[in-house]
């Protein structure tokens, strides 16, 4: 029985969406760096084109985007709700939305974490310390994700973040000066 939320079409069009989703990147980054020129037009939407093909047929990169897409387009969505909250509330200039939100840079370093959880996601059987050549599993119980969730935890390492938590706040309010 077909629902709305049947995914076996969105596997079946996936080649085309990570096809789609690397031409549009691709394109628009070529577009804004202008690296083949300032008239390049067909130039760079030729690379972007012979770049999204090869990108269907490679099965990592196939895995990374499938990966890290719904988490970039999330971001994306939140990100036009906060523009829209912030404007709802009087507030017009993008310029000032940004610095309420923490600038461009803030939504960067989240991208980047993504894709960095995405190739970790994709590549650990290939870069873990607790299987062989094979995938085969070394250590019963271990693997890479368990580790980082065991060390991140960890009080030791807790406590030291909490520490310098508080000493940054404690020299800030001792730099800072009244009004």
């Amino acid at each position: 029985m077909a629902t709305v939320l049947d995914v076996g079409l969105f596997s079946f069009m996936l080649p085309f969406f990570i096809f789609l989703f690397t031409f549009v990147v691709l394109y628009a980054l070529l577009s804004k760096t202008k690296i083949f020129g300032e008239k390049q037009v067909m130039l760079n939407f030729i690379a972007a084109f012979c770049v999204s093909v090869i990108a269907v047929f490679t099965g990592s990169l196939t895995g990374v985007i499938s990966i890290i897409a719904p988490w970039i387009v999330f971001l994306i969505i939140i990100l036009v709700f906060l523009f829209a909250l912030f404007q709802f509330f009087g507030i017009e200039k993008d310029k000032d939305i940004w610095d309420y939100i923490g600038g461009p840079t803030v939504v960067y370093i989240i991208v980047l974490i993504i894709v960095l959880i995405g190739l970790s996601q994709v590549f650990e059987t290939q870069l873990s310390p607790f299987t062989d050549a094979n995938g085969t599993v070394i250590q019963e119980g271990k693997s890479v994700r368990s580790e980082v969730i065991q060390t991140i935890t960890h009080p030791r390492l807790l406590g030291a973040i909490f520490i310098l938590v508080t000493a940054g706040f404690t020299i800030k309010l001792l730099i800072d000066k009244p009004a």
